[in-house]
C-alpha cells in the first residue's frame, strides 16, 4: 500500500511512488515475512509497474533460520552481496530500481545500498518489513549514541510503575526490572509511554480509560458500546482512538477545568487527547514534533 511520509532513511528514498520508472521487488526463499509477488501485484493495479521474483541461495539454504536478523547479518558480508548481485543481475530486465526488504545490514546500511547500487546498475531502495525492524534498530543505536554525547542515560529494560508528586509537581518516578524497583529524580519529566498498544493506556472491562502511572485525567468515550463504530473501516475513524490526556499549549496535563496537573510533567506522543494518530497516519510525526519542541523549549 502507499504509505505517504515526511521523513524517510536515505536507504528508502529511490522507492518513492511518485516515481513511475519501473521496480523490481526482490525476496528470498526461507524468508517468510515479505511477499515479493504480492506487492508487485499491489504496484501494478496502482499504475506502478513492478516485478516479483524470489531469490534461492545457497548461503541461506545453510542458515537453520531465516529471519530479519539473518538476512541483515550477511548483506554486511561482502560474500553474501556478490551471491545476491550474481543471482539477481538475470532477472533485472528493464526495472530501473530494486527493492529489497529492510534488511541491508544493521551497522552499515548505506555502504551495502551504494555496493548492491554499484554491483547492479540500478538504484536499490528497502521496503518496511514486519516486526523486528532492522531500520528501527538502527535508528534506536543513532538515537542512544546521540543522548549519550549529550550526557544523558538510558536505562533499557525498565518498566515506568509509580511516581512521586509533591505541591504540584513530580519528584520522582520508580521504575521496575527483575523484580527490583530503582528511583529517578529529574527537574522535568516526559511522560512517552504511548497509547492503548504501548501500555500507556488502559481501558478495563466497566469501559473505563485510565493513564496508570500518574493516575491523569483521560478523555476518553464514555461506556464499551462508545469506543467502536459498527463499521471496522469507517471514514471518521473509532472513537476509542482518540481517547488520552488533554494538555495545555505547553503540554503539561490539565483536569476537566483546564487546570495544569503538575507543573514539571509534559505529555508527548500517542497519548495526547483528540488526536487519531492511526487515522492520520502520523505515529513518529506527533511523536518527533511534541519531543521536539519539548526540547527546544
Amino acid at each position: 500500500a502507499f504509505r505517504p511520509t515526511c521523513l524517510a532513511p536515505e536507504t528508502m528514498i529511490a522507492g518513492d511512488l511518485r516515481r513511475r520508472d519501473p521496480m523490481l521487488i526482490v525476496g528470498f526463499a526461507g524468508y517468510h515475512d515479505f511477499f515479493p509477488d504480492l506487492i508487485a501485484d499491489n504496484l501494478t493495479a496502482q499504475d506502478v509497474l513492478a516485478r516479483g521474483v524470489t531469490l534461492d541461495l545457497p548461503a541461506l539454504r545453510r542458515e537453520r533460520i531465516v529471519n530479519t536478523m539473518t538476512l541483515a547479518r550477511l548483506f554486511e558480508r561482502a560474500d553474501f552481496r556478490q551471491e545476491v548481485v550474481r543471482a539477481l543481475k538475470p532477472k533485472v530486465g528493464r526495472a530501473a530500481r530494486v527493492g529489497f526488504p529492510a534488511v541491508l545490514g544493521l551497522d552499515n546500511a548505506l555502504a551495502v545500498k551504494r555496493d548492491l547500487e554499484e554491483r547492479l546498475g540500478r538504484e536499490v531502495f528497502e521496503i518496511p518489513t514486519l516486526p523486528p525492524s532492522i531500520p528501527g534498530m538502527r535508528l534506536h543505536r543513532l538515537l542512544v549514541g546521540a543522548i549519550r554525547r549529550a550526557g544523558g542515560r538510558v536505562f533499557d529494560g525498565m518498566e515506568a510503575v509509580r511516581a512521586e508528586v509533591a505541591d504540584g509537581r513530580v519528584v520522582a518516578v520508580w521504575t521496575e526490572a527483575a523484580a527490583r524497583w530503582r528511583v529517578h529524580r529529574a527537574r522535568t519529566f516526559v511522560l512517552a509511554t504511548g497509547g492503548f498498544l504501548g501500555g500507556g493506556l488502559w481501558a478495563a472491562a466497566d469501559g473505563t480509560v485510565r493513564e496508570p502511572i500518574f493516575g491523569l485525567p483521560v478523555v476518553a468515550p464514555q461506556g464499551r458500546l462508545a469506543w467502536f463504530h459498527r463499521e471496522f473501516f469507517a471514514p471518521e475513524g473509532h472513537p476509542l482512538w482518540r481517547a488520552g490526556i488533554p494538555t495545555d499549549k505547553e503540554g503539561r496535563p490539565v483536569d476537566a477545568r483546564g487546570q495544569v496537573v503538575y507543573e514539571n510533567l509534559y505529555v508527548i506522543g500517542n497519548q495526547l487527547g483528540r488526536a487519531d494518530a492511526i487515522r492520520q497516519r502520523a505515529l513518529e510525526g506527533i511523536a518527533l514534533v511534541g519531543g521536539g519542541r519539548i526540547a527546544w523549549e
